[in-house]
C-alpha cells in the first residue's frame, strides 16, 4: 500500500520543522519526567544534539505534519506520533485510526479510515475533540506502513495525568490534544543523552472543564 500525501506544503505548519532544525539552539529545555524537552524560538539557548526524537498528537494531523516534516528523510531523528486511544484500543470508543483503520476514502483522500466491514465510517471516540477523526493524514499513513515512525496510543486518563503533571512542574496548561503527545513520553525508552522535542500545539484554557472534572473524579 503507497501512501503518498498529496496536500502541499503550505497547508501544513512546516516552520515548526524547520525552527526546530539540530543547527539551532533551543530557547528553552524543560525537565520533564526526567527527559529534556526543548522548545525552539529566537535568541541564544541550549545547543542541540542531532540525535533527535520528535514527538507530537495526530488526528488529522497537520500538527505533526508540521513537527516532523523537514525530518522524515533523516534517520537520526526519530519520529514518534500519539493517537487517542479513548477509553482504550479495544473498547469500541477510541480514536486510534492509524492502530484500528483500513485502507479506505475519507474526504478525498486514500488512507487508513475507521470503518466497518461494509466502508461506513465508525464513530471515532476521544476526550479530546480535536482528535476525534476517523481518519489520518495520508502522510502518517505512509510512515507507519513505512515503519519510519513510531505510534503509539495514549488512552483518556494518560493524556489527562500528564497534562496534570506539565502544569504542576512548568505552569504550562496544555490543550488535550498535546496532552496525549506528553503522554506518550512514559511508553518510550529514551537514552540518557537523548533530546526530545515534543510539540506543544495549543493551550490548555479552552479544556479547563474537563481538567476541573477530572479532578473532581479522582479525589471523589
Amino acid at each position: 500500500m503507497q501512501l503518498d500525501h498529496p496536500a502541499p506544503f503550505m497547508v501544513f505548519p512546516a516552520h515548526h520543522s524547520q525552527k526546530c532544525r539540530p543547527e539551532r539552539r533551543a530557547q528553552r529545555a524543560v525537565l520533564f519526567r526526567k527527559i529534556t524537552v526543548c522548545s525552539f524560538g529566537h535568541g541564544r539557548g541550549q545547543a542541540v544534539k542531532a540525535e533527535q526524537r520528535r514527538i507530537a498528537c495526530v488526528g488529522g494531523g497537520s500538527n505533526a505534519a508540521g513537527t516532523i516534516y523537514h525530518f522524515v528523510d533523516d534517520e537520526r531523528v526519530k519520529i514518534v506520533l500519539a493517537e487517542a486511544g479513548g477509553k482504550g484500543i479495544h473498547s469500541g470508543m477510541s480514536a486510534a485510526t492509524i492502530q484500528l483503520g483500513k485502507e479506505g476514502i475519507i474526504h478525498g483522500a486514500r488512507t487508513l479510515v475507521m470503518q466497518n466491514e461494509d466502508g461506513q465510517i465508525e464513530e471515532p471516540y476521544s476526550v479530546s475533540a480535536g482528535l476525534d477523526y476517523p481518519g489520518i493524514g495520508p502522510i502518517h499513513a505512509n510512515l507507519s506502513v513505512k515503519h519510519r515512525a513510531q505510534i503509539l496510543a495514549v488512552d483518556d486518563d494518560e493524556a489527562l495525568e500528564a497534562a496534570f503533571e506539565l502544569t504542576r512542574l512548568e505552569g504550562i496548561i496544555p490543550a488535550l490534544e498535546s496532552a496525549h503527545a506528553l503522554g506518550a513520553l512514559a511508553k518510550v525508552n529514551f537514552k540518557p543523552e537523548e533530546v526530545v522535542v515534543l510539540t506543544v500545539s495549543g493551550r490548555g484554557d479552552k479544556d479547563m472543564d474537563t481538567y476541573i472534572n477530572y479532578k473532581l473524579r479522582i479525589e471523589n
